[in-house]
């Protein structure tokens, strides 16, 4: 029988190596659209699996209260039919990674939403914000999601090990400011997708996993208001032109 500092050890080595497994958030999502055979049929895996009662994930999933606070750093999946400004393009279906609330979080946020939310926004409490991985070109999407979890690669390991590990409950938001993230904005432009959220309007919210977060990317995004698909692609490609020039 091995002894108990080799079991340790074996121990360690196999939490490391299913550490550095879900920091692959590209290959798993592609992985699973292959074994799905489309990425229509993964959409429609993932939605449902979503949607499952929260015993039957096994911690993997949680449902968000009224009471509960959004984490930065977190993903979170939710309904969204009633938004500040109605008349303009939003999601209905938001699959968004939290960046703050604010109020809370209105000293790490301020310096990087200047001009894009009134500080009136910024500094009065009940709003969250967030990027909505669904205003993101498909092209783009994994690319993205890799790099993310490139970028905390650090604090991410914490998450995927011992009780954190597939546990939403025992996983803790991650640690940066906004302008932390100056250079994932610089190679993606994520900004485009940066959106606000009345959190009173916010339904049937889940947060979920960090391992997980390939299942969720595999949503295709379907409930645009006053857009279209289309019209969110080409313009998040405007997007980028107009700040290319201005990175110039």
């Amino acid at each position: 029988m091995p002894s108990t500092p080799l079991l340790i050890h074996l121990y360690q080595t196999e939490q490391l190596k299913k550490a550095e497994d879900y920091l692959k958030v590209k290959k798993r999502r592609e992985e699973f659209i292959k074994e799905a055979k489309s990425l229509s049929n993964a959409s429609n895996a993932a939605e449902d699996w979503v949607k499952e009662s929260e015993s039957t994930k096994n911690e993997r999933v949680k449902k968000i209260t009224n009471s509960d606070q959004y984490q930065p750093g977190k993903l979170y999946v939710f309904d969204y039919s009633d938004p500040l400004w109605p008349n303009e393009p939003f999601d209905q279906k938001p699959v968004v990674i939290c960046l703050g609330e604010t109020g809370r979080d209105s000293a790490r946020l301020s310096a990087g939403f200047q001009g894009k939310f009134s500080r009136k926004y910024i500094y009065e409490p009940g709003y969250m914000i967030g990027i909505n991985i669904n205003w993101l070109p498909e092209i783009m999407k994994p690319n993205f999601l890799q790099e993310w979890f490139n970028f905390f690669r650090p604090q991410l390991m914490q998450q995927f090990i011992d009780t954190k590990s597939l546990n939403v409950r025992q996983q803790t938001s991650l640690q940066f400011r906004y302008s932390d993230l100056f250079p994932l904005e610089k190679t993606f432009y994520f900004s485009y997708a940066i959106k606000m959220y009345h959190k009173a309007s916010i339904k049937q919210a889940y947060e979920l996993t960090y391992e997980n977060w390939f299942l969720a990317s595999c949503i295709i995004p379907r409930f645009f208001k006053n857009t279209n698909l289309t019209q969110v692609t080409e313009g998040y490609r405007q997007y980028i032109r107009n700040k290319s020039i201005k990175y110039s």
